[in-house]
């Protein structure tokens, strides 16, 4: 599956196109007719994507080189991109060279040309790319070979071939299948951000094009697609083709279009003039109104921009507006901006004039707006407006010594730069809820902001100032970052204004909107227009509830759309009155009256937004959304009708672009409306659940339909998926919210579909299958679930799944998959490979792997009602819902240099205390509802965090430190305070805890430590030992708080009775390192290293034991489903749905470092995970030829050079035995004067007569021991004064040691057969 980013603009594209099918008298070539007709396909192809064609057909040798040498070698303007296509004969030399026969029956020799091409560009004569189509017999000759001269040469050639090798090509095929593809890509629907269309997706477009051919023809290609060797812009986004700048202009101030949205390329190519359109527009306020940015109309927040110009007066470092969307946020920003930049004060001077306030400049303002960037897009963005606007240097360039060009990439480097200039810079940052990043862009702003130490006595200021716009919800977690902590900053809350301020605000704006065109700017009903003003503001502010997520600037914009687009304006007062009534504070309401006044124009405007109501992820795009229209009735619709239907959506609608496509993505605006057209598909009237889960079933059925095939056929349907990669995302998805086990069971036991599809989506379709055969695909998936997930090609993870369904004994699996490994491979003609046999291995039990934010995880915990489960990471906590696995916030919490340790959700669900890797400031608490935080981080001795838990009531917190013991805090006041502590000096060993629990009812805490586990009363303090065992990790209440787990370090779990404080049992498991009872206690689930045990409670017996291929950190139990989470050191969230209704993974043979191959192809010598059995294998069939059983674990297995002999060696004795499977028990050893190293290799000489050990002595000494291999008699024993770093042989005799950085050789003679021992 291809990856696709945004490109830069894409080069010129000029084609030359150069056929011959008619030859002179006297030759004997086959008359070509097809031509001419294959020729104007490519033509016409290339043409609707912008290129310039020239086409030459039936020249002889001399034109033909003539072409070349124009368009190759004498280029006076070169373009981008020069695209040579050839059809014709092609005829094969002595030398194997292709050579491309003219009408004269000369030849021109094609390989040459290729070979020059690359050479133009190695020095430096030719600056564009060249592409080579070759449609001739035979093209892989020339096109399968890498045309480089020079081993670091850069590439300028690429070749594509009509055949593989010497192969014939069937009647111009391969031209007709170039222009299908180009066709195909001709036809996207690329957002108007894309620029271009990477050569990389041309490739795989004709590959897809060729494989839908029933006749068998290979493409011939020199480079791999696979390794990105095509990954640069070749033609241009055919949206833009037809489109005049002017037009672009037009098409992108019209209806929908929002600058900067969908944009993932670098801030950098154009990045000020983006965000120079982004606050011009928002300052505009033109909102759904078709004009230029240059008209005016909003003037609403006067007293907040009031508010706002007395802050931008002052010096204050930081001020936060906030509001719903749609409350005139990014308006207020963008007046700011328009009035404050010296470049765009007169340019916009309408905009911000419009406000009625004499707003200051402000020489030194940067403007960025983070919507679709990232952290490092934003600090890019930043960094290149200030670079630009620095005076230039005359002097030292300062720290690093930048020269001119090279803007700071950190946010260190970028403070440094604003302090140098001492300009106190003002930077306007807006949407920094809608960045890719938002956490990471709150914590630039920190950097820049936070209070720096400039001696002993003095802070350094702030270099900057920043006026931070977005949601409430995102922008106010910036005080939970540890930076933040000292930054004063003022807020204005725009959800908190005076409603008649706003009315009045709002009044003025619809007026403006009205005034500006249509049948309210001249007319009979423009008399009217201030009375629609009046009292649809009336309607739109008065009846709003205070908790609505939309604002009133929002629903004004589109109650204005619903008036200019009234078949029949009022043309009275009765009939304005009428129409003012539809105002509503309602946005779903708001709609239902748009829908009804365009229903005759647009017939289907209601199921368009009703199908993207259902789409998933960041948007649909065109083509999906087309054909899910079948869903609700619409079996056919015109395109333009189509196109008509969207344009007139736009208003409900926002744009992305396909992160791996490019195309464009359709998503409803507002999850309100999402919601509400999600029950309200046809009508007014709601669905119920049955016809809810059938329509579900039913789009899913069209999304899946081009992609349905006969398995009989042996085709692979699924490869056109890869040029619609929403369905690859999102088809289970849509299963499991359509409750179809039917679906299900279809997508996920079609191999074609399993090696494409997204494994970081919505799985929980994977809970509705039941059949045996799903079964087994999911033994499959979750073996290697993880690498699946990071892998994008079909081809890759097909080998992967071949490799696992071998080991696993699904032999059937094995073989479909190792067929689609090698039809998916994009590779040259002669790159191959195929899967032999596995076996053994480690075996994931059937869990599923949801991935994180951050690399590690170290605790989970699950909320009270289990909607939520919030992970410790290496970057922060992410709180996740537990239905679609998907994040509910931003990342919180993490500090510049710790990541969090512990997390914890308080009984009544209402917070979530999470601790970082730190010492001081370690703890803080998280607001649930309001995902924002509850206070600054902890200012209170708590130390180095091992452990939190809340008391049953929520009102206490218990922290277990490496450090400063238990402390326990009551946390109901606005600043925590200490209820109890126990310190390390209470007991006569240092004691060291490790965890704490609180009882789920009453007042008791668990407390698991180095001197065994207590039970601490904290109303009457009293502290009870129930298990002296020391190095105690982990304990847990049960659900009840009638028991108590423990874990201990030598590798057993106790269960004590809280009542009695007396043991009732315990159970003998792998060390476990965490604990969790599920819901109804009879379960209890030990965490390990290398599997989980799910023990029965009643009799203390292990029941199932889940073998886990990742090192687990903390496992939890969802409180109502008993789903086990595990979070892995891999950075990964497992899931288990069932702890003991499914048959445990079989035990498989492991093997690790324990295996040596011969150097003929022999054998495989290989010993299992305990080293106590060593094999020889036959290296094709897999077949074990011997065995051989040690008493001792052997470890450094080595094969001679020659293959004759094994070496290995245990504790201390050396093995030597032969390799020849008939005398494989006939070994040899030897007692060593010392251990064996467990650092440095067995060493054959080259002759593979002797073999010598490294061994450790005494203290810290060491020898070099070589041995005679076969009569294992001593020949030296070499002492050695130092650290031995590395030993070998440079010869049959000759040994070489390094000791402590010094180089010595010593030789070795081997004694004679009759020799006695030395």
């Amino acid at each position: 599956m291809e990856s696709e980013t945004r490109q830069p603009a894409s080069p010129g594209v000029t084609v030359l196109s150069i056929g011959v099918g008619s030859f002179d008298d006297g030759s004997d070539l086959e008359e070509l007719g097809f031509v001419p007709a294959r020729m104007s396909e490519v033509e016409e192809a290339f043409d609707r994507l912008g290129a310039t064609v020239a086409t030459s057909l039936d020249p002889t040798e001399i034109e033909v080189e003539a072409l070349l040498r124009g368009r190759l070698v004498d280029v006076s303007q070169p373009s981008g991109v020069v695209v040579v296509h050839l059809i014709g004969h092609g005829r094969i030399d002595r030398s194997h060279r292709l050579s491309f026969v003219a009408r004269d029956n000369r030849e021109v020799d094609v390989d040459r040309w290729i070979e020059k091409a690359q050479q133009e560009v190695e020095r430096g004569g030719m600056r564009h790319r060249v592409v080579f189509l070759v449609d001739t017999c035979s093209a892989g000759v020339a096109t399968g070979r890498q045309p480089f001269t020079e081993i670091d040469a850069d590439r300028g050639v690429w070749a594509l071939g009509a055949a593989v090798s010497t192969s014939p090509t069937e009647s111009g095929q391969f031209s007709s299948r170039i222009a299908a593809a180009l066709h195909r890509l001709a036809d996207l629907d690329l957002h108007i951000d894309e620029e271009s269309i990477r050569f990389s997706r041309f490739v795989r477009e004709l590959i897809r094009v060729i494989r839908s051919d029933p006749a068998d023809q290979r493409l011939s290609l020199g480079f791999s697609v696979e390794q990105g060797d095509a990954d640069w812009p070749f033609l241009p986004n055919p949206r833009l083709v037809a489109l005049t700048p002017e037009q672009l202009r037009t098409r992108r101030r019209s209806l929908g279009y929002v600058p900067g949205e969908g944009d993932s390329g670098a801030p950098a190519a154009g990045g000020q003039a983006d965000d120079t359109a982004y606050f011009a527009d928002r300052a505009s306020g033109r909102g759904l109104v078709p004009v230029d940015t240059g008209t005016g109309f909003f003037s609403g927040r006067t007293a907040e921009l009031t508010r706002a110009m007395e802050w931008v007066s002052g010096t204050g470092p930081l001020l936060t507006v906030t509001g719903a969307a749609g409350a005139g946020k990014s308006g207020l920003l963008g007046v700011i901006v328009c009035a404050a930049d010296p470049g765009l004060r007169r340019r916009f001077r309408e905009l911000w004039e419009s406000s009625g306030l004499d707003l200051p400049e402000v020489p030194d303002i940067v403007a960025v707006h983070a919507r679709q960037r990232s952290a490092q897009q934003v600090l890019a963005a930043i960094a290149s407006a200030v670079w630009a606007r620095r005076p230039k240097q005359t002097d030292e360039e300062g720290e690093g010594n930048r020269g001119p060009g090279t803007p700071p990439q950190t946010s260190e480097a970028l403070r440094f730069l604003l302090a140098r200039e001492q300009k106190n810079r003002l930077i306007v940052l807006d949407a920094v809820d809608e960045s890719t990043e938002p956490q990471a862009v709150l914590r630039l702003v920190a950097d820049l902001l936070a209070p720096r130490e400039a001696g002993e006595r003095h802070s350094a200021p702030a270099p900057c100032r920043i006026l931070l716009g977005g949601r409430r919800e995102v922008v106010t977690a910036l005080s939970a970052l540890d930076e933040a902590a000292d930054i004063e900053g003022l807020h204005i809350d725009l959800d908190a204004s005076e409603p008649a301020a706003v009315e009045q605000d709002v009044r003025r704006y619809v007026r403006r909107l009205l005034d500006a065109q249509g049948p309210y700017a001249t007319g009979p009903s423009s008399e009217f227009a201030g009375l629609l003003a009046k009292k649809g503001a009336a309607h739109l502010v008065r009846g709003a509830r205070g908790d609505e997520p939309w604002g009133p600037f929002l629903l004004a914009g589109l109650y204005v759309h619903f008036l200019l687009t009234l078949k029949y304006p009022p043309r009275d007062e009765v009939g304005a009155d009428m129409y003012a009534k539809a105002a509503s504070p309602h946005l779903p309401t708001l709609l239902e009256s748009i829908l009804k006044t365009r229903r005759h124009d647009y017939p289907h405007l209601r199921a368009v937004l009703a199908v993207l109501a259902r789409s998933r992820g960041d948007g649909m795009p065109r083509t999906t959304l087309k054909r899910g229209l079948r869903a609700l009735g619409v079996d056919s619709i015109e395109e333009q009708h189509f196109q008509d239907t969207l344009w007139e959506a736009s208003p409900f609608l926002r744009y992305g672009s396909d992160p791996q496509s490019g195309e464009t993505l359709y998503r409803l605006f507002h999850q309100g409306l999402v919601d509400y057209l999600h029950d309200h598909p046809t009508s007014e009237d709601p669905l119920d659940e049955a016809a809810s889960l059938a329509l579900e079933g039913e789009l899913l059925s069209e999304l899946v339909r081009p992609y349905s095939s006969d398995p009989q056929e042996g085709k692979d349907p699924w490869e056109a998926a890869e040029g619609e990669p929403y369905v690859l995302r999102h088809a289970l998805g849509h299963a499991a919210r359509a409750r179809s086990a039917a679906h299900a069971e279809s997508l996920l036991t079609d191999p074609h579909f399993l090696v494409r599809f997204d494994l970081r989506e919505d799985h929980r379709a994977l809970d509705l299958v039941r059949s045996e055969r799903a079964a087994d695909f999911l033994r499959l998936l979750s073996a290697s679930w993880v690498t699946h997930a990071r892998l994008r090609g079909a081809a890759e993870r097909a080998s992967v799944f071949a490799f696992d369904a071998d080991r696993l004994g699904l032999r059937e699996a094995r073989e479909r998959f190792s067929r689609i490994a090698q039809d998916a491979a994009v590779r040259p003609e002669d790159a191959a490979y195929r899967l032999l046999w596995s076996c053994g291995g480690r075996v994931n039990s059937n869990s599923r792997s949801v991935g994180t934010a951050g690399t590690t995880v170290s605790d989970i915990a699950f909320s009270p009602d289990g909607s939520l489960l919030a992970a410790a990471t290496d970057r922060g906590v992410q709180v996740l819902e537990t239905e679609t696995w998907k994040s509910v916030a931003p990342l919180f919490g993490r500090r510049s240099r710790s990541g969090i340790s512990k997390v914890a959700f308080s009984p009544d669900g209402r917070l979530l205390a999470f601790a970082r890797h730190s010492f001081t400031r370690s703890v803080q608490l998280w607001d649930v509802h309001h995902r924002v935080p509850a206070g600054a981080p902890w200012q209170c001795r708590t130390g180095t965090v091992n452990a939190l838990t809340f008391s049953s009531d929520s009102r206490r917190l218990a922290v277990a430190s490496e450090e400063l013991g238990v402390s326990v805090w009551d946390i109901t006041g606005d600043d925590p305070c200490e209820e109890a502590r126990w310190d390390l000096g209470e007991t006569e060993d240092i004691t060291r805890f490790q965890a704490v629990a609180f009882s789920s009812v009453g007042h008791l805490l668990a407390v698991c430590s180095s001197g065994g586990t207590t039970l601490w009363d904290l109303e009457d303090g009293g502290r009870t030992l129930v298990d002296d065992e020391r190095y105690a990790r982990s304990v847990c209440f049960s659900p009840d708080g009638g028991l108590v787990a423990v874990a201990v370090h030598g590798g057993s779990v106790a269960l004590y009775s809280v009542a009695t404080r007396s043991k009732v049992g315990s159970v003998a498991v792998p060390a476990g390192n965490d604990l969790a009872f599920t819901r109804d206690g009879t379960l209890l689930v030990v965490g390990g290293w290398q599997a989980f045990h799910v023990v029965d409670v009643a009799s203390m017996h292990v029941v199932n034991r889940l073998p886990v291929a990742a090192r687990s950190a903390s496992i939890a139990v969802h409180p109502d489903t008993s789903v086990l989470v595990s979070g892995d050191e891999d950075g990964h969230l497992r899931l288990w749905k069932s702890l003991t209704g499914e048959a445990p993974p079989p035990e498989l043979p492991k093997f690790d470092k324990g295996v040596v191959g011969s150097p003929d192809g022999s054998f495989i010598a290989v010993q299992d995970a305990d080293n106590s059995l060593l094999s020889l294998r036959n290296p094709v069939t897999g077949e074990e030829i011997a065995n051989w059983s040690c008493a001792e674990p052997l470890s450094d297995l080595t094969s001679s050079p020659d293959g004759s002999l094994l070496a290995a060696t245990s504790f201390q004795r050396l093995y030597v035995f032969p390799a020849d499977p008939a005398p494989v028990r006939d070994f040899g050893s030897v007692r060593l004067s010392g251990k064996a190293s467990s650092l440095l290799p067995l060493v054959f000489s080259p002759d593979s007569r002797l073999v010598g050990v490294a061994l450790g002595r005494r203290g810290s000494m060491q020898a070099v021991e070589v041995w005679e291999a076969r009569t294992l008699r001593l020949c030296a024993s070499i002492p050695v004064a130092g650290e031995l770093s590395s030993f070998g042989f440079a010869g049959p005799q000759l040994v070489y040691v390094v000791v402590d950085g010094a180089l010595g050789t010593y030789r070795c003679t081997p004694p004679e057969p009759e020799a006695p021992l030395p």
